[in-house]
């Protein structure tokens, strides 16, 4: 077991250099795809990772499928950038992969916090158990050009429920600094942080 562990690892770390270093040539850029695309190898490198000192479940927002085998954390910010970018391959690698679910918690937020109200309106319309009324919320809040709360707000109007979401962001801000959150966004795949080496768009193969 042990060597089965370490020799994936080591293979990736002693090629990696070579295979950056002359990854123009489209071989080798193919023997660099097969190598990221190797289920142990990735394995490997994950648990090397830091890994999750409690289970999520239960908080944040859940899209996806809910019986997938392969469960991936996105920790966010509903103003931060990068967030925002790594929302479309999100979406994308649960519409093309029924092994996936993902579970959306945002960081630290309090009373008078900018991203304060969309995150709780966010909440709200996950509070309605409509996935894809969910998935179509986060798609128009973070593929906006322009993040505009009142707008936001009138497209979703909730009725008062807005207000009823503070023990779920109590539940995420206890979460996040129990972990350590230091940046958004903050990937965890299998309750181990996704490798530096690996993005979103390469974890279709699982």
């Amino acid at each position: 077991m042990i060597l089965a562990y370490f020799i994936p690892v080591a293979i990736w770390v002693i090629a990696k250099p070579y295979i950056y270093q002359a990854k123009e040539g489209k071989q080798l850029q193919y023997n660099l795809v097969k190598f990221k695309n190797n289920p142990e190898i990735f394995n490997g490198l994950l648990k090397r990772e830091t890994q999750m000192k409690s289970d999520p479940a239960g908080i944040g927002i859940l899209i996806g499928n809910p019986d997938a085998q392969n469960i991936l954390v996105k920790v966010c910010n509903p103003y931060c950038g990068p967030c925002a970018n790594a929302h479309p391959k999100i979406e994308k690698l649960i519409k093309e992969n029924r092994n996936w679910q993902v579970r959306v918690i945002f960081i630290n937020y309090r009373e008078g916090d900018r991203g304060l109200l969309p995150v709780k309106h966010l909440l709200g319309i996950a509070s309605k158990n409509d996935m894809e009324a969910t998935c179509k919320a986060l798609d128009d809040w973070y593929n906006a050009k322009e993040k505009n709360y009142d707008v936001f707000a009138s497209k979703y109007p909730l009725n008062g429920i807005v207000e009823q979401q503070n023990k779920k962001i109590e539940a995420m801000h206890l979460w996040c600094e129990n972990e350590n959150i230091e940046h958004t966004p903050t990937i965890y795949v299998n309750g181990f942080r996704l490798p530096e080496q690996y993005d979103i768009d390469d974890l279709h193969f699982l």
